[in-house]
């Protein structure tokens, strides 16, 4: 039988190995070219895609890097989509190679257009970055994800969704309805809310801001945990209100109004 002394021997010498071992792991896992085409030389390209708005009830667009723009208008009889591909990198030549590997799917079907950006996985400190404005039919339902950028949603009648990362997101002019979230940023929203529409504007790290016309109809539920909640311009019935939370009734409650943050201040106005 083995020893207690040769026992106690094996693991301290186990025990010792460990971080040695551990630390040769993490030495071959590093990659040394994680940031090393990190630099400010860049290449571009703009692009222009446009389809027939007829038939066209659905927009959706998948971005990563960049802003996005999209603006409604009730003349509009294509879709189009335009803005810029670039890649900055630590020289032009490196930029010029990798923006042809940064890309544009744009992707008419029966009923829908989609569009994505498409791009490597690793960056290796090299920027990739696609800007979109796009100009749809007022009437086209929309729907955006992005990561880092700004967004903005302008003048739809369709509802709208949006779903945003790191950057501010601004919604103005909307009569549809809308869905958005947002991690780190601003979210600012003015619409007339549809009759038993909804406006849901949610964030993690932000203010939400809210206008409204003061002749809107809709259950109201607003809340923040670090923060602040402010009602003006709306007259309020069966009103629960607290610093950081405000619910209740305006007009007669047919929609629904829902803002939500956790770290920022929320406010809900009429005009």
């Amino acid at each position: 039988m083995m020893s207690y002394r040769i026992i106690r021997a094996f693991f301290a010498a186990a025990f010792l190995a460990v971080p040695a071992l551990t630390g040769l792991s993490c030495c071959c896992l590093t990659d040394p070219c994680d940031d090393c085409h990190n630099g400010d030389r860049d290449a571009r390209a703009s692009f222009r895609y446009a389809a027939a708005a007829e038939g066209i009830t659905v927009f959706s667009l998948e971005g990563i890097n960049g802003d996005v723009e999209i603006t409604g208008t009730p003349s509009a009889d294509s879709v189009i989509v335009r803005g810029e591909r670039s890649v900055r990198s630590d020289s032009e030549e490196d930029a010029r190679e990798h923006l042809a590997l940064l890309s544009v799917e744009f992707g008419p079907s029966a009923g829908a257009v989609t569009v994505r950006t498409r791009q490597p996985n690793r960056n290796e400190g090299r920027t990739y970055t696609v800007n979109y404005h796009v100009l749809l039919p007022e009437r086209v339902l929309a729907s955006v994800i992005g990561v880092n950028g700004n967004a903005e949603v302008i003048g739809m009648t369709a509802p709208v969704s949006v779903v945003w990362t790191n950057g501010d997101l601004f919604c103005a002019d909307l009569h549809g309805g809308c869905e958005a979230s947002l991690v780190n940023g601003r979210l600012v929203c003015d619409g007339t809310l549809p009759v038993s529409g909804s406006i849901v504007l949610s964030g993690v790290n932000g203010n939400v801001f809210l206008t409204v016309p003061d002749t809107t109809s809709a259950l109201i539920d607003a809340r923040t945990t670090n923060g602040a909640v402010t009602v003006s311009g709306l007259s309020v019935r069966d009103l629960s209100s607290s610093r950081t939370a405000v619910s209740g009734v305006i007009g007669t409650g047919r929609g629904t109004i829902r803002l939500t943050t956790v770290n920022g201040n929320v406010a809900l106005a009429g005009e």
